[in-house]
């Protein structure tokens, strides 16, 4: 989140913001991702898994997300590190609270629980599927992605 807050003095209040983590790949069509969707505030691109190591994302009976959680299953929907905000300015807002509350996951500062806060003020957030996921954060799963990956 402090990273890409750096952007700050470079986008405007209402544009669109993608953040992608780099230490992920999936099989994802970009075409197919929803964003001229006004209905929606939010999307997060997830792969269905249950292992803690993952965020995921609860949805609610309309599937609009209710909450997030960083590093506990708390449903069947994990994250890829594709998050998608209609607004620029309500990344801004919300990253910095979360800076300004120190409120640190693993002690860092996530795009992820932001969401949270977006979802307390009544934002509309939806998951977009992906095929498949392939973590690459560490010499050892790359390797394993390189040799596995079709």
């Amino acid at each position: 989140a402090e990273t890409v807050l750096k952007a700050k003095e470079y986008i405007d209040t209402y544009d669109k913001l993608i953040v992608y983590n780099a230490d992920t790949y999936s099989d994802y069509n970009l075409e197919d991702f929803p964003i001229n969707n006004n209905k929606v505030d939010g999307i997060i691109t997830c792969f269905e898994d249950n292992d803690p190591r993952y965020s995921y994302a609860k949805l609610d009976e309309y599937w609009y997300v209710e909450q997030v959680a960083e590093k506990v299953a708390i449903s069947k929907h994990a994250t890829n590190g594709l998050y998608y905000f209609r607004r620029w300015i309500d990344f801004v807002n919300y990253a910095e609270l979360m800076i300004g509350r120190n409120e640190l996951s693993n002690g860092e500062f996530y795009v992820w629980p932001m969401y949270n806060y977006l979802i307390d003020a009544w934002k509309r957030i939806k998951i977009s599927p992906v095929k498949e996921n392939w973590v690459i954060g560490t010499p050892e799963e790359l390797e394993y992605f390189l040799k596995n990956y079709k």
